[in-house]
């Protein structure tokens, strides 16, 4: 982003974001080991839950998705645990994305921090970013009506619920 002095009102460029990253969360049903009890308890839903990221382009095609992580993880530390920092920082090594380039995420992410390119908050978006939001928006409200997503995740379930989320985001 970059501020400009028009007459006598400073405008905001905003750039265009090349991917939206959300995360989601999904119930589960309380599993009977207390330590994985614990490890799935999200404080924000105040239920189990496991967590997975997202991500979409302009288009609403899919471009990311992450495996699923426990419902303890702090938003800040998902985009470095799915792997998407790592993607980013090897998309910016072999020039696939510039360092002016953006990401549309939740404040949480630190993506400004960890890789050095921009980060567009959703409260602000316009125009195309606001269409991106729409977009990311729908994919998620459309995976979430598969049947296997829909109602709590069984616990029977969770050596094939990542498959199961690839195959419902695809």
């Amino acid at each position: 982003m970059a501020n400009f002095l028009y007459g006598l009102i400073e405008v905001e460029l905003v750039q265009t974001s090349l991917i939206i990253i959300v995360g989601t969360e999904f119930k589960t049903h309380v599993p009977n080991a207390l330590c994985l009890q614990s490890q799935l308890y999200s404080s924000y839903k105040s239920s189990t839950t496991l967590k997975a990221l997202i991500g979409c382009d302009s288009c609403g095609s899919v471009i990311f998705i992450s495996n699923f992580l426990t419902g303890s993880i702090f938003d800040k530390a998902i985009g470095e645990e799915s792997g998407f920092y790592q993607l980013l920082k090897d998309f910016v090594e072999h020039g696939y994305i510039q360092r002016g380039d953006c990401v549309m995420a939740d404040k949480e992410f630190t993506i400004a921090n960890e890789i050095g390119i921009g980060l567009n908050i959703p409260p602000f978006a316009t125009g195309s970013q606001m269409s991106m939001q729409l977009n990311i928006e729908r994919l998620i409200v459309k995976v979430k009506t598969y049947k296997l997503l829909s109602h709590t995740v069984p616990t029977c379930r969770f050596k094939s619920v990542n498959k199961i989320w690839t195959v419902c985001c695809f």
